[in-house]
């Protein structure tokens, strides 16, 4: 996916607790998200929902999740900076 695509989760393949945590945080299916970085040697990847909450989400954790292109919430778009340089997950958020 080209930088700055927006992204929804499609679906959540992790154990009930991962689930809750992410869905307590914002995450969860429908959920449109953004990744503002990616941490280098396989660090962290840092997020943003749809409702503003950014997070670091570990790669293992992140490969639990699959996404497919999607609209970006207007309040992503609003709490954007061009100055970010945001790259989309991929379905396995290999990197």
């Amino acid at each position: 996916m080209p930088l700055r695509a927006p992204f929804r989760v499609s679906q959540v393949g992790l154990d009930r607790e991962l689930v809750a945590w992410l869905k307590a945080v914002g995450i969860e299916e429908g959920t449109t998200l953004e990744v503002l970085r990616r941490g280098i040697f396989g660090g962290p990847l840092h997020v943003r929902t749809s409702l503003g909450c950014e997070l670091a989400v570990h790669r293992a954790i992140a490969k639990g999740i699959r996404v497919e292109k999607g609209e970006v919430d207007a309040r992503v778009a609003a709490a954007s900076g061009p100055d970010l340089d945001l790259a989309p997950l991929s379905a396995s958020t290999a990197a």
